[in-house]
């Protein structure tokens, strides 16, 4: 992947991890919670490398 594929997919990450928070965990917990969730998943996508086949 390259770095605009992995900045592509940290946003959409935000997006979906956002709206599923507003529609089941909004009453629960804060939004807060969802954009610390949101950025653990965009540094994780980011830096994550897989491993090339032998």
């Amino acid at each position: 992947m390259t770095i605009g594929d992995r900045i592509f997919w940290s946003i959409m990450c935000f997006v979906v991890i956002t709206l599923l928070w507003i529609k089941f965990l909004e009453p629960y917990v804060p939004l807060w919670a969802s954009l610390f969730l949101s950025a653990g998943a965009a540094v994780f996508v980011c830096t994550y490398k897989r491993r090339q086949a032998q």
